[in-house]
């Protein structure tokens, strides 16, 4: 451990050496693809198993990320802060590892590479959810937005707009709900996702009625096309028939045959 977390220390030094780099008029001119390699170098020694140095590996690969968007290279500087906020989670720093992702995705945005960042601002969601609700479902909601923005990445809006609303119901939050349902009704319709389209207009269906609504139930049951005729569509006009009936045996059989 010894001769490597020495030879950490030292990349480090060599690091911040070629951040503060002069040139022959004494101006300040950092090098920072050199100092990107050492801090990235660093920060693998410090996060390895036999060094296990944490808090150093987070700040070395922090100025890894630094020092690669200083010098043009946003993926990696992604790449590097996403590490960072990998070592944060694993250590139960959730607020702080989100943080991270949020700036990795930055970088990825930043590279053009979209489909990466609607992955880390998916991540910096999960992460965040216990300690910030409404950012973490402004970040659910911005990933759905890059997911769609491409029709071979749509394919992982299913799982994401369902963790969404969870998370809105878990916390009370069902005009939230409802608007966002309402956000992700003509995203489905336009990738051609019928299934997930009455899945959502079932969900909005539900939502109205766990208001007390039933008559906000009906109407939006009626208002949405070719839903009907469909199975959810079917579930939804039984379950709106038996909470006018008052019927909890009828309902609570209804909501747990469906999957959402």
């Amino acid at each position: 451990m010894g001769d490597k977390l020495a030879e950490a220390k030292e990349l480090m030094k060599l690091g911040e050496k070629a951040m503060n780099k002069k040139n022959m008029f004494f101006k300040k001119s950092p090098d920072w693809e050199t100092a990107a390699d050492c801090f990235q170098k660093a920060a693998m020694i410090f996060r390895q198993p036999n060094v296990k140095q944490l808090p150093e590996a987070i700040a070395a690969f922090e100025k890894a990320a630094e020092s690669h968007g200083k010098n043009g290279a946003h993926f990696y500087a992604a790449s590097a802060m996403e590490n960072a906020g990998n070592i944060l989670r694993d250590m139960k720093a959730m607020a702080a590892a989100g943080k991270h992702y949020e700036q990795a995705a930055g970088f990825f945005l930043d590279s053009g590479k979209n489909d990466k960042a609607a992955e880390l601002i998916l991540k910096a969601a999960k992460t965040m959810a216990d300690d910030d609700v409404d950012l973490a479902i402004k970040h659910y909601r911005r990933s759905i937005e890059l997911y769609a923005e491409d029709e071979q990445q749509a394919i992982f809006i299913g799982d994401t707009w369902r963790q969404c609303l969870n998370l809105m119901v878990k916390h009370d939050k069902k005009e939230d709900a409802l608007s966002f349902l309402d956000t992700m009704f003509p995203i489905f319709e336009m990738l051609g996702q019928a299934e997930y389209l009455h899945k959502a207009q079932l969900s909005a269906v539900i939502l109205h009625l766990a208001k007390g609504d039933s008559v906000a139930a009906a109407n939006a049951r009626d208002s949405f096309r070719e839903f009907a005729m469909s199975d959810e569509g079917e579930a939804a006009s039984d379950l709106i028939d038996a909470f006018e009936e008052g019927n909890e045996e009828a309902i609570r059989r209804l909501v747990t045959t469906q999957t959402f």
